[in-house]
């Protein structure tokens, strides 16, 4: 490091002097307070793999539990829509079962053969009450084989005015679960 001159030692005094005036005239600002740390949640506060554990287990235990409340909420609505359903109720309500304790049919390919092939196909201009009556003889004395279908005085041709010539016998088998065999359409 080089020696200062007389110049060079005077223009370091005077700078001296002049920090000083300036420190002087503007104040310092006081020092910060170091502010209190805020606490951890008491899961962070656990270190090592005991606190992981521990948080995976219980984030598992509430990811079952909203799984299951899904699950109840899902059969709920689906007994609410049965429920709400007449003509489910009404299949629900009636031994539809053969000798054997097989199910005749399901219930959607025996509503859609109703739906489609008796009402539609007949013209049948019926209210909602009649509809149902008519599908209650339909279940009754077309499906159970508490009759013979296809004699006239089965009740179910009386309630529906169709005759049993009339009557779609193929879309009927498909509807009951009856395999065709070499029947043509």
């Amino acid at each position: 490091m080089a020696r200062l001159g007389l110049f060079g030692r005077i223009g370091k005094a005077i700078g001296r002097v002049a920090d000083a005036i300036a420190d002087a005239v503007t104040p310092k600002p006081e020092p910060r307070r170091a502010t209190p740390p805020t606490p951890k949640p008491p899961e962070r506060r656990r270190r090592g793999l005991r606190g992981r554990r521990a948080r995976a287990r219980a984030e598992e235990a509430r990811r079952e539990q909203e799984r299951r409340e899904r699950q109840e909420r899902a059969a709920r609505d689906r007994q609410r829509a049965r429920e709400a359903d007449p003509y489910r109720y009404t299949w629900n309500g009636l031994d539809l079962r053969d000798k054997e304790g097989n199910e005749r049919g399901n219930y959607l390919g025996h509503l859609d053969f109703f739906r489609n092939n008796i009402v539609d196909r007949h013209n049948l201009d019926l209210d909602p009450d009649e509809a149902r009556e008519l599908w209650e003889d339909y279940l009754r004395y077309m499906v159970s084989g508490s009759y013979k279908r296809n004699e006239l005085s089965n009740p179910f041709w009386q309630a529906s005015g169709i005759h049993p010539d009339n009557f779609d016998w193929w879309g009927w088998r498909e509807a009951m679960g009856y395999p065709h065999g070499n029947r043509s359409r």
